[in-house]
């Protein structure tokens, strides 16, 4: 976005410095408007990125616990994707009827647990035991 490996002109420590400059700035706005949402009293915004981690981070976190605490192997195919994307989908709508299926508890941030055990869950269906492990 920035076209800094199109120019000619830059050094790698001069390109580093600019990406390092932008990471930096965005961070700060971000942690700007926080604050403002904050102080105006409106948890919204802080709700709506919690919720949000949890359908991204969710993924990420299975894959991570199941290459952490699994010893099985994955098959090279499509299947880790599909779970990875099916998880969030199953996820949306586990929060969506939450309150009519737990007697109105509604999820918040168990998001993210929920989405990481359903892709832990997956890949350890599609897994098999390796070779030469007992």
């Amino acid at each position: 976005m920035l076209g800094i490996k199109r120019r000619n002109d830059l050094t790698e420590q001069q390109q580093k410095k600019i990406r390092l400059t932008v990471h930096l700035s965005f961070t700060v706005i971000f942690l700007i408007c926080i604050m403002i949402f904050y102080r105006i009293g409106n948890r919204s915004i802080i709700d709506k990125i919690l919720t949000l981690a949890g359908y991204t981070y969710g993924p990420l976190l299975g894959l991570f616990a199941f290459g952490i605490l699994s010893k099985r192997a994955l098959p090279q195919t499509w299947l880790i994707t599909a779970i990875c994307l099916a998880a969030p989908v199953v996820c949306y709508f586990i929060s969506q009827y939450s309150a009519q299926w737990f007697n109105g508890f509604q999820i918040g941030i168990e998001l993210l647990i929920i989405n990481g055990a359903l892709t832990y869950l997956g890949l350890l269906s599609i897994s098999k035991k390796e070779v030469g492990t007992q």
